[in-house]
């Protein structure tokens, strides 16, 4: 096996093998973490704000 290879594999690539990335899921799952980090920024910004 290859050194390359094994840093490829993420999760999201393991579940999408052999299926169809292009129709959404992917890209969405891609870029949950970004989406989890502006949602608790934003909490805490309107936690603060209403204190």
């Amino acid at each position: 096996m290859k050194e390359s290879y094994l840093f490829d594999m993420t999760f999201n690539n393991i579940v999408f093998k052999g299926r169809n990335k292009a129709y959404g899921a992917y890209k969405l799952r891609r870029v949950y973490h970004r989406h989890i980090i502006i949602a608790a920024i934003v909490a805490i910004v309107i936690f603060s704000g209403g204190l």
